[in-house]
């Protein structure tokens, strides 16, 4: 049971593009103005971003997991396959197993970069140099972004106590 109260669902599907029920958004919308351009953004990291859905996914998923969130966690992994990620890639995630042999030299960097954005306060030519071999600046300051959106939805889903919805 969430710690704070759920507004009615109908505060949300009022909205254009929002047929969706989710508990996040019940109590989010404690805060309409907040959540309407929190949804926004949402939109677009979905659908305007340069990076590839999986390099997406797998920065959401890694960032679920150091945040211990069960929520963000199932609702993606759910359909992480859907964007290209193996069952032992999602383990190797799960087990917050950087070194895995499962994830390409690529992913192995995005994950080390994603585990220092979480856990530095600041980086050195030296810390992106590896990861700069696979992406773009626009895609290095998307995956910060990206990374700011999950551990956001991360620590609402976990301090509030939300539910994952049943599928």
């Amino acid at each position: 049971m969430a710690l704070v109260s759920e507004v009615d669902d109908s505060v949300f599907q009022q909205l254009p593009r929002s047929e969706m029920i989710a508990n996040l958004l019940r109590i989010i919308f404690h805060s309409p103005a907040w959540a309407t351009e929190f949804m926004q953004l949402a939109t677009v990291q979905m659908s305007q971003l340069a990076l590839e859905p999986k390099t997406r996914e797998f920065v959401v998923l890694y960032t679920s997991r150091i945040c211990h969130s069960d929520y963000v966690w199932k609702l993606h992994g759910g359909f992480a396959q859907t964007f290209g990620i193996s069952a032992e890639e999602l383990r190797a995630l799960d087990q917050r197993d950087l070194t895995s042999t499962v994830f390409s030299e690529k992913y192995r960097a995005l994950l080390t970069y994603v585990s220092k954005i979480a856990n530095s306060t600041s980086f050195t030519d030296e810390n992106l140099a590896r990861v700069r071999e696979h992406f773009s600046d626009q895609e290095l300051v998307e995956v910060i972004g990206v990374h700011g959106y999950a551990y956001t939805v991360s620590k609402l889903t976990t301090v509030l106590d939300i539910e994952v919805e049943p599928t």
